[in-house]
């Protein structure tokens, strides 16, 4: 999803626009993207959430949007913006490095696909941010407001065993490289996993654990959408 960084500071005084989000390929192809606890509950009806590793290789919550890489996902340009994840919503601006914990925030440099409108520019003569700008960066700010209980949790599960292997085609995953996907156990020890959630996270991450569970069902609408595109492709 990301290949290069631009610090913000090295935008003030240039011409560059930003677009909405369907403007870029990252929103319209990316298959897996990081999610954090907040937004699960609006996503789980509509993809699975699961854990991957990362490329420090901890364990990252994702959301699983298709399987075949390169291939732009069908009927995406129809749905609204806020029904992306959060990460895609502030695209192009992203954090330094999330699986680093480098959460300095910049922009990818990357030209839209299509310009589907004029854009807008990051900021306004003062050096405020502009209100498109300032929607974007609002979405990489409720994305970092519950990172902290998501990565407690996934600390527990891994520590106590909670976490299971889901089970998935294994040709589809070998032909376009999917990574092993793991879940919270269908009944996981609350007690254990709630020492280590602070006191104000502990409903929201257990109706989390419900959601993710019950997001694992649309596991296989996934996998027919991947044959399909699979064959098209």
């Amino acid at each position: 999803m990301y290949q290069s960084f631009a610090p913000l500071q090295e935008l003030w005084g240039t011409a560059h626009r930003i677009f909405d989000p369907f403007s870029y390929r990252a929103p319209l192809c990316e298959r897996f993207v990081p999610i954090c606890i907040e937004e699960s509950f609006n996503l789980c009806g509509r993809y699975p959430i699961v854990w991957r590793r990362n490329d420090v290789g901890d364990f990252e919550l994702v959301a699983v949007r298709s399987l075949v890489a390169d291939a732009e996902i069908p009927h995406i340009r129809q749905i609204g913006a806020d029904a992306l994840p959060l990460l895609l919503q502030a695209y192009p601006f992203r954090y330094k490095n999330l699986a680093a914990g480098e959460l300095e925030i910049g922009m990818e440099r990357v030209a839209p696909t299509s310009e589907r409108n004029i854009g807008a520019y990051v900021y306004d003569h003062l050096g405020n941010f502009q209100l498109g700008a300032e929607l974007k960066l609002k979405a990489l700010e409720r994305f970092r407001r519950s990172l902290g209980w998501e990565k407690a949790l996934t600390k527990a599960l891994t520590r106590h065993n909670m976490l299971e292997t889901v089970g998935m085609p294994q040709d589809l995953c070998e032909q376009h490289r999917v990574p092993e996907f793991t879940a919270a156990v269908q009944a996981p020890d609350h007690a254990l996993l709630l020492q280590e959630i602070p006191k104000e996270g502990r409903k929201t991450v257990l109706t989390f654990l419900t959601a993710q569970r019950l997001s694992l069902f649309r596991m296989a609408s996934i996998i027919g959408l991947s044959e399909t595109l699979q064959v098209t492709s």
